[in-house]
Order: structure tokens, then C-alpha cells, then sequence
């Protein structure tokens, strides 16, 4: 089934994305625990469309994207960015299935620097940083100057800091 993403600030040229659906981290049921699912398929996503097997994502589902590359369509400037999870859940309904396509509306809010550092100041290059919302944890490292790109609003998580790392968040 085909997946487009129609968003009024962004496109994205490339990315992987998987389909998870919102049940998928539940592992214990009113009649006991249930098996451990597989990690969902990735899929590429290539101009804002998604060719994908919807068979794991039978109700509802998150889309989970990473190694994305996104064109502003404002002022016509590309960013990498690790990671992006839409923050609402994708519901994909009978007749789009029948179609054989369904619109994805894609507005994550903007796109932001986040800088780690240290006590002194100083950047803290390759650092891995946690994340946290809800039932969402991520990770992500930052560059050579302490730095990484985070797609959406980054103020939703908590990030794992403590008296010895801090961090700014500016828009880009």
C-alpha cells in the first residue's frame, strides 16, 4: 500500500520508517503475558511516499522514522536528521486500503539544534543522549561540536541530564 506525506513545512527526499503499532509494546493481556513481538519492517521512504506492508499495523500504528534527509520548503535548506517519531497515531481506514493509498498528514512544528555540554561549557562531542515520553525512549549521539538535529518539538521528552550535562534547544 502506498503512504504519501503532505506536509505545508517539510518534504522528506529520504528516510527509513517503521510502523509500530500502538498496542506493540504490550506484553501482558487480562489472560497473561504475551509473546514478545518481532521489531515491525522498515520501509523506505522516498519524495514523501511510503510503499508498505500493512499487515503488522492492523488498527492503529506510530511512524518511526530515522536517517532522515528533509527539505524546508520555506527557505529551501536540507538537514539530516537521526530520528522522528510522529507524534500522533495513523489510523489507515477501509477505503483508503481498497484505494490502495492514504494521505499521512506530516507537521512536525520545526526543526531545532540541541547542544550538550558539560559543566564548563564545554561541547560534549559523540555523547549519547536518552530520551523519554510516555511509552517513547530514544537515543541519540550528537556530532564533533556536541550538536545533533532533532525534528518536531524536542520539549515534549525528557532528556536524560543530570549536574553534570546540560542542554539548549534553538530553532534552526
Amino acid at each position: 500500500m502506498l503512504l504519501r506525506l503532505e506536509s505545508t513545512e517539510f518534504s522528506i527526499e529520504h528516510a527509513k520508517v517503521r510502523l509500530i503499532p500502538t498496542d506493540w509494546g504490550s506484553v501482558v493481556s487480562d489472560s497473561g503475558p504475551l509473546p514478545i513481538p518481532s521489531v515491525p519492517e522498515e520501509f523506505e521512504v522516498l519524495s514523501d511516499h511510503i510503499e508498505a506492508d500493512l499487515s503488522t499495523c492492523t488498527s492503529s500504528c506510530r511512524l518511526q522514522f530515522t536517517e532522515l534527509l528533509i527539505y524546508r520548503l520555506a527557505d529551501h535548506q536540507r538537514f539530516q536528521v537521526a530520528w522522528y517519531l510522529l507524534p500522533t497515531e495513523v489510523s489507515i481506514h477501509q477505503d483508503e486500503i481498497r484505494r490502495g493509498m492514504a494521505i499521512i498528514p506530516f507537521q512536525p512544528g520545526g526543526i531545532f539544534r540541541v547542544r550538550v555540554f558539560d559543566r564548563m561549557k564545554q561541547p560534549l562531542a559523540w555523547r549519547r543522549l536518552a530520551f523519554f515520553a510516555d511509552r517513547i525512549t530514544g537515543q541519540l549521539r550528537t556530532d564533533e561540536h556536541g550538536e545533533f538535529v532533532f525534528l518536531g518539538n524536542p520539549t515534549i521528552y525528557r532528556f536524560d541530564i543530570n549536574r553534570e550535562i546540560g542542554i539548549t534547544i534553538e530553532p534552526m
